[in-house]
C-alpha cells in the first residue's frame, strides 16, 4: 500500500511541477495565476511526498550505522544441541557441557552462546578455556570479552 501511495504521491507532484513549467512558459501575464496555483499544489504534494519517502531513505542511508544500536537483540535458533547443553547446565554436567559447547561450537561457528557456555565452564588454564576465549573475544560484547580477555592472559596471550 505504501508503494502505491510513494508512486501516485510522486508522479502527482511530478505532473505539478511539469504544469506549472509549462503554464509559466507560454503566458507571462501578471494575472495569470496558474503556475502558482500548480507551484502551491505542488508544495501540498511536496509534504507528502516527503512524508511517504523519508522512512524509506533514512533507512536506506542510515540503517547500516544505527541497525547494530537499535536492532541488536539476538535469539539464538533453538536445536536439539542447545536444548541439551541447557540441559546439562541446569544439571551441572561440566563434561558434557563442555563437549556440547565444542560441538556446537564446531557446528554454529558464528553463533556467541555456545562459546559463551564453554568459557564459563572450562577449568581456569585448560587448553578449552583458551579456545573458548578466543571464540568468546572475537563475537565483541564487553562483559563476555573482558572474561575472555582474563582468560587469554592466564595462557600469555595478549
Amino acid at each position: 500500500m505504501l508503494v502505491l501511495l510513494r508512486i501516485l504521491l510522486t508522479s502527482a507532484w511530478a505532473y505539478c511541477i511539469y504544469q506549472a513549467a509549462i503554464s509559466a512558459e507560454g503566458n507571462r501575464d501578471v494575472e495569470n495565476l496558474g503556475p502558482v496555483m500548480y507551484l502551491g499544489l505542488t508544495l501540498f504534494l511536496g509534504l507528502g511526498v516527503g512524508a511517504v519517502w523519508t522512512p524509506f531513505l533514512a533507512q536506506f542511508v542510515y540503517g547500516p550505522l544505527t541497525d547494530n544500536f537499535t536492532g541488536s537483540t539476538y535469539v539464538e535458533p533453538e536445536n536439539r544441541f542447545l536444548k541439551m547443553l541447557r540441559w546439562a547446565e541446569a544439571r551441572k554436567r561440566r563434561r558434557l557441557i563442555l563437549f556440547l559447547a565444542f560441538a556446537e561450537g564446531m557446528l554454529h561457528p558464528n553463533r556467541p552462546h555456545p562459546f559463551i557456555v564453554g568459557l564459563q565452564n572450562a577449568r581456569k588454564g585448560s587448553w578449552l578455556e583458551k579456545v573458548f576465549a578466543r571464540e568468546v573475544f572475537r563475537f565483541g560484547n564487553g562483559p563476555n570479552c573482558e572474561l575472555a580477555a582474563e582468560a587469554l592472559r592466564r595462557h600469555g596471550i595478549d
